[in-house]
């Protein structure tokens, strides 16, 4: 825990370090993280939102992760009588926004062995996240201007992972969100003037997979940056979508050979031998249920707007 006796730099330079550092340390996907596996006992920060701790201590969770500048995640299995209750105390959290992110599963989550254990695969039907006061949500915000990445705790359920759609039960005072619109959020990202905001916009993308059609235009737009950093990072995020991205061999052959950066070059590399070889296979996506999930959220918008 944070030793809150420490003095701390007046508001205008934590947030300028928050821009600069905790952006950088999310691409690495929370450098310093750490993944407790099991029910181990919670340790909330003094500054977690009142309620979070009732909400993430259940007896369905399987895995804590931690994270850089306090993130963190916590992950879950169950049935319906169990997601209704994390549905119920999510939104009893003291937050000004809460969003519930719907998204198509599965996903999993693999347990290294260890000592007397053998190496196991979660699927995990919800996660609920919390950046802490320092997350990368407020520096996005910050940047680009507005209020579009929440800086709250945030739910996700995975439908297709034991779950169904018309097993949610929404409670009031949450909002649903679904991937259509994260993706018009991180398009925002993609012209902020901040480097570190443009790089991370493209590898949120990037990693949304085959959902995001425009993908490959969007790599060769992003690979055409001034900033070798945003270079780099789209060269190693374009690699990873496989045979999806040969469409981005010439501009990466381009940059293989003449940019000036040798990190880029070598990125450049890395990710043409990938798409190549299909080393990387890319993500599955399910649009079938991609699409009902865009029309359940809607019509509860709509439900919503007619109480």
């Amino acid at each position: 825990m944070r030793d809150s006796s420490v003095r701390k730099p007046s508001t205008p330079l934590r947030i300028f370090v928050i821009a600069v550092l905790s952006i950088a340390l999310s691409l690495s996907v929370h450098a310093m993280q750490e993944m407790a596996w099991g029910k181990y006992p919670i340790h909330p920060d003094d500054k977690w939102p009142k309620g979070l701790l009732e909400a993430v201590d259940q007896e369905s969770r399987f895995c804590s992760e931690y994270g850089n500048f306090d993130w963190v995640a916590f992950h879950y299995q169950g049935n319906e009588e169990s997601l209704s209750l994390a549905l119920r105390k999510f939104a009893g959290i003291d937050a000004p926004r809460l969003e519930i992110i719907i998204k198509p599963g599965p996903f999993k989550l693999k347990r290294p062995p260890g000592v007397g254990e053998a190496a196991r695969e979660y699927a995990c039907i919800w996660t609920i996240v919390y950046e802490g006061e320092y997350g990368s949500a407020k520096s996005w915000n910050f940047q680009v201007g507005k209020q579009s990445l929440s800086e709250h705790p945030t739910m996700t359920i995975y439908v297709g992972s034991g779950v169904k759609l018309d097993e949610v039960e929404v409670p009031p005072g949450v909002v649903l969100i679904h991937m259509g619109d994260m993706l018009q959020r991180y398009t925002e990202g993609l012209d902020c003037e901040n480097d570190w905001i443009r790089q991370y916009a493209s590898a949120l993308i990037l990693k949304m997979g085959p959902f995001v059609k425009d993908a490959p235009k969007i790599a060769i737009r992003m690979l055409a940056d001034k900033s070798a950093d945003v270079r780099r990072h789209v060269s190693v995020f374009t690699g990873y979508m496989g045979k999806r991205a040969e469409s981005v061999l010439p501009m990466l052959e381009k940059l293989a050979e003449d940019d000036p950066q040798e990190k880029v070059r070598k990125a450049a590399f890395k990710a043409i031998d990938k798409i190549k070889s299909d080393e990387a296979q890319d993500a599955k996506f399910d649009f079938d249920t991609q699409a009902k999930i865009e029309k359940f959220v809607l019509n509860h918008a709509k439900n919503k707007i007619g109480q």
